[in-house]
């Protein structure tokens, strides 16, 4: 029996995490798990999980939308290459939770043979988020871009001054940009075709804003794995993740006032095996998952 590798990057919401690692610890999975260096408060995660092998990586500062957080995946799906020959690599947050009973989920993607990677569509337009990565934005390594509107403007001020000078980093690569949400499930010949790729995904996204959502996309639509995508005409299909852009940024599950159980029918009747974003001050609805899933194989 060929395992699955669970590659999971957390920097709190340790109650989730919990939930999240107990459902997913099977002798089917190994679990790969980045905590961010910034967390001063991580607990002991080993007594969550006794069947599965858990790897912890060593802490790397993660900053929101720079590359940093495609090293990191990087990373993780590196340390799992190394460590075994999985057929599965999956990709989670720590504020995630599978949405499927663990057996279900494997025999589903041993069955599938597909590569699992969320695409957004365009209809013959540009992604903004694509064109931009033409440009620098060297400013989005910084931790407080995210919240100060003044970085913001002059990042926008540098991308207007790169197109009058016609910056095209993009230029001599000879590779189209595609992206959508970073969250994957995909086969091991795939993950190692993206390490090879490393060092030209570097030089072209390096100082890009949210390059996780365009890196594996991008090195897809270039092979010859674009035919193994599951599917590519819907996002959320495409990576068999629940995540709701239309509600909330993304929506958190259970938070609506009255919501947690439609909200709970909604995710495990769909066809996604995982979700997020979940939040540990509306624990209710992921402790009603936790406790339709925990007996379930």
């Amino acid at each position: 029996m060929q395992k699955h590798a669970y590659l999971i990057m957390a920097h709190g919401s340790w109650k989730i995490l919990e939930k999240l690692l107990r459902l997913l610890d099977s002798e089917r999975h190994d679990i790969f798990l980045h905590i961010d260096k910034k967390v001063t408060d991580a607990p002991d995660v080993s007594r969550w999980v006794s069947r599965s092998g858990l790897f912890l990586l060593e802490p790397r500062d993660v900053v929101w939308a720079d590359y940093s957080q495609t090293q990191c995946e990087f990373r993780l799906l590196e340390a799992a290459m190394r460590k075994g020959d999985y057929s599965y690599y999956h990709l989670l947050s720590g504020v995630d939770m599978p949405v499927k009973p663990v057996g279900d989920i494997y025999r589903f993607f041993e069955e599938s043979g597909k590569n699992f990677l969320g695409f957004h569509q365009y209809y013959g337009a540009v992604s903004k988020k694509s064109e931009r990565v033409k440009y620098y934005h060297p400013l989005v390594q910084l931790h407080c871009f995210r919240r100060h509107k003044s970085l913001k403007g002059l990042d926008r001020v540098g991308e207007y001054a790169q197109r009058l000078l016609r910056v095209d980093r993009l230029k001599k690569t000879g590779w189209k940009v595609r992206d959508g949400y970073n969250w994957f499930s995909i086969r091991g010949d795939f993950g190692a075709c993206v390490l090879e790729n490393e060092p030209k995904l570097e030089k072209m996204f390096r100082k890009t804003i949210a390059s996780d959502e365009m890196a594996f996309h991008t090195v897809c639509i270039n092979t010859d794995y674009y035919d193994t995508i599951y599917d590519d005409t819907n996002v959320q299909k495409g990576c068999l993740r629940a995540i709701d852009w239309q509600r909330g940024l993304p929506y958190v599950w259970g938070s609506a006032p009255g919501k947690v159980d439609s909200d709970f029918e909604e995710l495990m009747s769909s066809e996604y095996m995982f979700a997020r974003k979940f939040d540990e001050n509306h624990m209710e609805i992921v402790d009603r998952i936790y406790d339709a899933l925990k007996n379930k194989d």
